[in-house]
């Protein structure tokens, strides 16, 4: 410095606070140059000291692990993740994982509260003896199960979901599923009472497969409507009625009302019959006059003319029952062990009425032979005739079995077999006509002699020319000596062949005097020595081949060589 120059203090001191201040920015450095991109996690563990686990990860390895508190310091900035363990008497913090994100010198903490588990829940299934099951969904997503009653211990407050289980035979609790909120120490009961099934209620139409609408009555009043088969729990013991409802090209079955007690399974099975069954006709329901008129030709003292109403309509064959068509089922009933034979006789093998005839073989108008094992016909068309009753009911319930119907007569030692426990009309398999049905087909719908019209008078009783009876039925004056194919003759108006001639008819009745007041669904006396023959046969004279004329002609036990049948069958 020169003599000259001066010295300037306030230009010393800036030089000195410029210099201090460009070294603490630039020279110096820092002892941990990386605390700014880092942070701090801490895990606190409430109550202290209860030794509860739990593992800290950050992008997939293991950070830090307890039971203890513990801070992590210089952690790096990213996601964090903590899983608390289960302990035993604790109910652990919920939800047992946890995610952060840990930014750039910030702290998180990831607190854990464990709570004492002393809660209690008991669970109470009635009756006790059925295992009843459940399923129990706990906090923290913890869920068990079991079956019947069961107290668990330890449990932990909060909520609570119980579902009961289905058992079979029982109708669950209702509501099927309960919650509950449980505290500490508390005690909650859930309560689940079965109650058992009255009974079964099976449903079932008839062909498998149909899809018949029906409506079920309950005892309580309730009406259940379904379709097809069905398997139902029955809501009460008591009376059911079922109603089967129509179905395009079937005849629909009638109701039926049963009764279930405890424990008891009801089946209803509706027979839907085709409204076309082949080489049968259906006949309407509806009343006529019945017997004869005073003064017509020929007429019995046991034909008293009264009027009948048949309620139900029914399908009857069209023509009788041939050689060929009974060969067929006697074949069919020795093969299935029902029956046995010999070169004389058919008869059947049953044990609850052995020995009953059922053609006769030796007679010589049957044209039915038997040997080897086999039945054989030679006049295959021809009615069946010398089948007895028994025969022909028998018959009716092989037909029935082959067509998935019930059998509708039941074989009885003392000869009276019953049709459907007696309600002929409600039978749901084939059987024989009753004499008011085979009356009402043959008439169909006429009043006079024949369903064709009157008869020719007559002053002598011997064969005699009818030209009105020639062109429906074969009798004396037409027919020879013997049966005539079937149907060979003109029907009468509703499509029947031969009522007036070529075979008389078993029916199902036994023989009785008429009532003389009008009656509805007529079916004969309970019982007696004959059944009732209907209708003319190739050696009649004509006045027996009217519509009215009745005969007695022998036991059910036998068969006679005038005689066969034609089935029937009740359409609801």
């Amino acid at each position: 410095m020169g003599r000259g120059d001066r010295f300037n203090p306030s230009i010393f001191f800036g030089i000195i606070i410029a210099t201090v201040f460009l070294t603490s920015c630039g020279g110096g450095g820092d002892d941990n140059p990386t605390s700014v991109t880092t942070g701090t996690v801490t895990v606190d563990v409430s109550p202290d000291g209860i030794g509860a686990n739990w593992t800290l990860r950050q992008e997939g390895a293991i950070i830090a692990q307890g039971p203890e508190d513990k801070t992590v310091t210089g952690a790096e900035a990213g996601i964090y993740v903590i899983t608390w363990e289960r302990k035993d008497g604790w109910a652990a913090p919920d939800p047992l994982t946890v995610t952060k994100t840990l930014t750039r010198q910030g702290q998180i903490t990831f607190s854990g509260v464990f709570e004492v588990a002393n809660a209690v829940i008991v669970i109470d299934t009635e009756p006790d003896d059925i295992d009843a099951p459940w399923h129990l969904d706990m906090p923290a997503g913890l869920e068990t199960s079991g079956t019947g009653d069961t107290e668990l211990t330890l449990m932990a407050a909060g909520e609570y979901t119980l579902t009961w289980g289905s058992v079979e035979g029982y109708w669950s609790p209702e509501p099927d599923e309960v919650d509950a909120t449980l505290d500490q120490e508390e005690t909650h009961t859930f309560t689940g009472t079965y109650v058992k099934h009255p009974g079964t209620i099976v449903i079932e139409p008839v062909p498998t497969g149909l899809a018949a609408p029906w409506s079920l009555y309950t005892p309580g009043g309730v009406i259940i409507e379904g379709s097809g088969a069905q398997t139902l729990v029955a809501p009460a013991v008591g009376d059911y009625l079922i109603t089967w409802l129509p179905v395009g090209g079937y005849a629909a079955p009638p109701k039926e009302s049963l009764n279930l007690v405890q424990d008891g399974t009801l089946t209803f099975t509706g027979y839907y019959i085709s409204t076309s069954l082949e080489g049968f006709v259906l006949v309407p329901d509806g009343t006529f006059m019945m017997g004869s008129p005073v003064g017509e030709a020929g007429r019995q003292p046991d034909e008293i003319q009264h009027q009948v109403t048949l309620t139900r309509s029914f399908f009857l064959q069209e023509r009788e029952v041939t050689n060929a068509e009974f060969v067929a089922e006697l074949q069919w009933a020795l093969d299935q062990g029902l029956i046995a034979a010999t070169s004389s006789t058919a008869h059947l093998d049953d044990p609850g009425d052995p020995g009953v005839e059922l053609v006769d073989l030796d007679d010589p108008y049957s044209r039915i032979s038997y040997g080897g094992g086999s039945f054989t016909t030679d006049r295959p068309d021809w009615p069946v005739v010398v089948a007895t009753w028994f025969g022909a009911a028998a018959y009716c319930n092989w037909v029935s079995e082959k067509s998935g119907l019930p059998p509708a007569y039941a074989y009885q030692a003392n000869g009276n077999w019953l049709c459907n426990g007696g309600d002929v009309y409600g039978a749901r398999g084939y059987r024989l006509p009753t004499e008011a049905e085979w009356e009402y087909a043959c008439r169909a719908g006429s009043a006079t002699a024949f369903a064709n019209g009157p008869i020719t008078p007559f002053e002598v009783t011997e064969c005699h020319a009818d030209p009105v009876l020639a062109v429906i039925g074969w009798y004396c004056d037409n027919a020879g000596v013997a049966p005539h194919d079937v149907g060979t003759l003109q029907a009468n108006a509703w499509g029947f062949h031969d009522m007036h001639g070529n075979a008389r008819e078993w029916c199902h009745d036994w023989y009785g005097n008429y009532p003389s007041v009008p009656v509805q669904d007529p079916d004969g006396p309970y019982y007696n020595q004959v059944r009732v023959i209907r209708g003319g046969y190739f050696g009649s004279f004509h006045m027996d081949c009217r519509s009215a004329r009745r005969f007695e002609l022998t036991r059910p036990d036998q068969g006679d060589y005038e005689a066969g049948f034609r089935l029937a069958l009740s359409a609801y």
